[in-house]
């Protein structure tokens, strides 16, 4: 595999021999754009719930939903994060996925969100499926900071942390143009937290 941000030094003109594909399929890899792959617990019993009519609404009411996810993610250590995403990571590979988006997201709070990525960088050294991270910290307001969600944004999205979280990127940051927000009539900087931040 030949990850995107060094496809600008690919040269052609390179290649040392030729594959004769004639009467075969040649086909791009696999594009992931949108995991959590990396995660604490399992959350399989909760179809068997919603095969019985119940709703999401329901099983997170009751304990379950994305609020099960994120205590069983802040229970974990880095390393059991690291091999449970590891076995996920072959399986995909081994069904022809050449590259995965993985979001954090199920830490909700600066030191699970920060394991979690701690362990997509692992990932990423370790074998050739590209992966991009994304920084998924507001991805809803944890129990703690319940009723106050601004101040849980203010913890998450301090520009200190981002930064730190973007040095930590090995590919070249090449940031997006800022885009116009068509709401509000006005350019967003890029970068902003605004619930995501792709490393």
């Amino acid at each position: 595999f030949f990850p995107a941000c060094r496809f600008h030094q690919l040269r052609f003109d390179d290649v040392e021999f030729e594959i004769n594909a004639d009467g075969r399929l040649v086909t791009p890899g696999f594009v992931d754009p949108h995991t959590h792959l990396v995660f604490g617990g399992s959350r399989e019993h909760e179809m068997t719930r919603k095969a019985t009519g119940e709703t999401y609404l329901d099983i997170l009411k009751s304990g379950g939903g994305i609020n099960a996810t994120v205590r069983a993610t802040r229970k974990a250590d880095e390393e059991s994060l690291y091999q449970t995403a590891l076995r996920r990571l072959n399986l995909a590979a081994m069904h022809g996925t050449t590259t995965i988006e993985i979001k954090s997201g199920y830490g909700l709070s600066v030191e699970d969100e920060l394991k979690m990525l701690e362990a997509i960088r692992r990932l990423r050294a370790l074998q050739p499926v590209e992966l991009v991270a994304t920084y998924l910290a507001a991805h809803t307001t944890p129990p703690e900071f319940a009723g106050r969600p601004d101040a849980y944004l203010d913890e998450v999205c301090a520009a200190p942390l981002l930064r730190q979280i973007d040095d930590r990127n090995p590919c070249q940051r090449r940031r997006p143009k800022p885009l116009a927000h068509p709401a509000a009539g006005r350019l967003d900087a890029p970068g902003a937290c605004h619930g995501a931040h792709a490393v």
